[in-house]
């Protein structure tokens, strides 16, 4: 049982990996990592009561290549902005309501991304994952996405795979304009979704893309011109 971590909880320890898990932990403070910047390469929490984590708490963890959260009462992510040695970022949480667009600037090697689990998370906003150069894999399965802005995946020359499967689409077309300048894009989920109609023009001018699901929608008709040139 504890319920909060304080500032240099582990301050005098030279930890190169952290992991947290099933401790009742419900907050940690804002110092929580402070002289842990040098060493700390990984964190991995599993608390399910954990309800925050300060926006600048992991701010300056320089050699930090991977962190995995897991919550079912996280409602807001931190910033993970200016981790340069990023690889690997996975939260999942029944809470969140969000994804802020200024939450992952500047992460030049950040390969792979999985948001999961917010019945509550419907929106993309603009600028969601822009400029992630390195990005190769997104997860967003298992939200209640519905509403994706047309610049949320702009300038993401190396990604390879996005998995929207699971949540509320309907507009496959708006899904269509988005990945249109994604132009490595193989992999395409957006299978268990809400979808009725592909229309003409959904999916055009995608040459290198070799997978999509659409399995498990709810498709009555498949329109003329609909996979033009894909």
């Amino acid at each position: 049982q504890l319920p909060a971590l304080p500032g240099r909880f582990f301050g005098t320890l030279q930890l190169v990996r952290l992991m947290l898990r099933y401790n009742s932990i419900e907050r940690v403070s804002n110092g929580w990592l402070n002289e842990l910047e040098n060493h700390l390469v990984k964190v991995y929490i599993v608390e399910p009561q954990l309800r925050s984590v300060p926006v600048e708490s992991l701010n300056g963890m320089i050699n930090m290549i991977a962190i995995t959260i897991q919550s079912d009462a996280l409602k807001h992510l931190p910033d993970f902005s200016g981790l340069l040695s990023l690889t690997y970022l996975s939260v999942q949480s029944k809470s969140l309501t969000e994804l802020q667009s200024h939450w992952c600037r500047h992460l030049p090697k950040l390969q792979n991304v999985h948001i999961n689990g917010g019945p509550h998370l419907i929106r993309l906003e603009a600028t969601t994952f822009d400029g992630l150069i390195s990005l190769k894999n997104i997860d967003l399965s298992r939200n209640a996405i519905n509403w994706i802005h047309l610049r949320a995946l702009r300038r993401l020359p190396n990604l390879v795979s996005l998995k929207m499967s699971y949540n509320e689409i309907s507009d496959v077309g708006m899904v269509g304009r988005i990945v249109k300048d994604l132009e490595n894009l193989k992999k395409l989920r957006l299978d268990h979704n809400i979808i009725n109609i592909v229309e003409d023009g959904s999916f055009v001018d995608l040459p290198h893309l070799t997978e999509l699901h659409l399995n498990d929608n709810r498709i009555t008709e498949l329109e003329y011109g609909a996979f033009l040139r894909t």
